[in-house]
């Protein structure tokens, strides 16, 4: 096995809690004044999809990058629609919905583009490997104790 880049696991880390942040953001921003059980179980759901990448499923990064691919195509064609629609009167009623669904399209490119840089997979796939005890000891002992 290939010694275990560091640098790049610190980078993957950091752009790991980076992703979770702006997933959890952009959820919250899909729910904002609707509340709800929904939304609550859609963030829970998040949450736990999160979980499982922390701890080295990496299949679970290209379900998500799919998902956001998705995100952001619906975020653009709401967009057109409500840049494009004819009666201006939603504006006048809520003009934060023109703001709130292009912050959703930005964290869905934002987020794509953060699982497609190789840091992410790189810390998924070296926390997946700690999970099936394929390190060294010296190396899982650093993991765990986050001592890198």
């Amino acid at each position: 096995m290939e010694p275990i880049q560091w640098n790049q696991y610190k980078r993957g880390e950091k752009i790991f809690w980076i992703y979770a942040a702006l997933d959890i953001l952009y959820f919250g921003l899909n729910g904002f004044g609707k509340g709800g059980i929904e939304i609550l179980c859609t963030v829970i759901w998040q949450i736990i999809l999160l979980n499982f990448i922390y701890y080295g499923y990496s299949w679970v990064l290209y379900c998500m990058m799919a998902a956001g691919g998705i995100l952001f195509a619906k975020g653009c064609f709401e967009l057109l629609l409500l840049v494009f629609e004819g009666d201006w009167m939603i504006y006048a009623y809520s003009p934060s919905r023109l703001v709130i669904t292009g912050l959703k399209s930005v964290i869905a490119v934002i987020q794509f583009l953060l699982v497609i840089k190789k840091d992410l997979r790189y810390f998924s796939h070296i926390r997946g490997l700690a999970r099936k005890e394929e390190l060294s000891e010296e190396a899982a002992e650093k993991i765990e104790k986050g001592d890198y």
